[in-house]
C-alpha cells in the first residue's frame, strides 16, 4: 500500500524455517517514497567482509493515489529500480533507477528465483497508459536495454516462459500469436476473471495451511474450497477461449482487409 508522505521499507525474514514464534521483523528504511506491484528478481550477495547483501530490481511507483483504478490511463508509472540492501547492518546500499520509462509485469525465467539471473522482460506500459504495448528485454547485469519486441497496432500482456534449462528466450501467450495473426483484441471474460480471483485466494490459504499457526486446519480446508471452483472455472474459460478466439482472428482479418481494399 502507498502512503504518501512516507518512505519505502523493507523486511528481510529467515532464509530457513524454524519451528516456533516468528522472529521479530527488522525494517531497513529508504529515503525515498514507493510501492511496488510486482518482484522482477531478488538474491542473496556475499560481501568481502564476510557479511550478507540482498540485491533485488523491481519497477517501483513513486506516487500511487488511493482513488486512482489500475490499468487505466490516469495510473501513475512504475520505473525500474535496483537495491542492495545490508541485512546485516540495516542499511541500504544502493537505491537507483535504471529505466527512466514505465515498464511494468515483469517476467524472468522462474528457474533462476531466488538466483542471480541475467535478464528481465519488462512490459512497457506507459505509450498508450492503458495494457502493454510491447516488451523489453533488459540485461539485469550490464544494466542496458537488449531488444524490444514492438504490439503494433495491438495491446497485449507480458512474456511468459516455457520450460528452459538456460536463462533465455521467452514464449508469448496466445493472445500475442494472434495478434500476430491479425485478430482484433479480445476481452477477459467474466469466468476468466472469476477463476482467477478464487485461484489468488487459494495460494495464500494453501501456505497458511502448512505453516504453524493454529488455524492452520481452517486454512487447508479454505483453500480446497477456493481452489477447486477456481481451478474448474479458469479450465472452462480455457474453452470459451477457443471460439472467442477464432470469431476474433476472423474479425481481425476482416477489418485489416477492408481497411486495405479503402486506400
Amino acid at each position: 500500500m502507498f502512503i504518501p508522505l512516507s518512505t519505502q521499507r523493507f523486511s528481510s525474514p529467515a532464509s530457513e524455517f524454524s519451528p516456533g514464534p516468528a522472529p521479530f521483523l527488522e525494517w531497513i528504511e529508504t529515503d525515498k517514497p514507493g510501492v511496488i506491484w510486482h518482484l522482477v528478481n531478488a538474491w542473496e550477495e556475499q560481501r568481502a567482509d564476510g557479511g550478507t547483501n540482498i540485491v533485488m530490481f523491481a519497477p517501483r511507483y513513486s506516487d500511487y493515489p488511493a482513488d486512482i483504478p489500475i490499468h487505466t490511463p490516469d495510473e501513475s508509472h512504475a520505473y525500474l529500480t535496483k537495491w542492495v540492501l545490508d541485512i546485516d547492518n540495516g542499511t541500504v546500499l544502493e537505491d537507483r533507477v535504471l529505466l527512466e520509462w514505465g515498464y511494468e509485469r515483469p517476467s524472468f525465467n522462474t528457474a533462476f528465483r531466488g538466483k542471480p539471473n541475467r535478464y528481465a522482460y519488462l512490459l512497457d506500459e506507459q505509450r498508450q497508459g492503458y495494457m502493454g504495448k510491447g516488451v523489453l528485454k533488459y540485461d539485469l547485469q550490464e544494466e542496458r536495454e537488449i531488444k524490444y519486441f514492438d504490439y503494433g497496432a495491438y495491446f497485449g500482456g507480458e512474456a511468459l516462459f516455457g520450460g528452459e534449462r538456460t536463462d533465455g528466450q521467452p514464449i508469448t501467450v496466445a493472445t500475442l500469436t494472434l495478434a500476430a495473426m491479425g485478430a482484433r483484441r479480445i476481452d477477459v471474460t467474466w469466468w476468466g476473471k472469476a477463476g482467477t480471483f478464487a485461484n489468488m485466494f487459494a495460494f495464500p490459504l494453501f501456505l497458511g495451511s502448512h505453516s504453524t499457526v493454529s488455524y492452520s486446519t481452517v486454512c487447508g480446508f479454505l483453500a480446497w474450497v477456493a481452489a477447486i471452483p477456481g481451478l474448474v472455472l479458469s479450465y472452462y474459460a480455457l474453452l470459451l477461449y477457443v471460439p472467442i478466439a477464432r470469431q476474433a482472428l476472423r474479425e481481425g482479418r476482416a477489418a485489416q482487409t477492408g481497411g486495405a481494399s479503402n486506400t
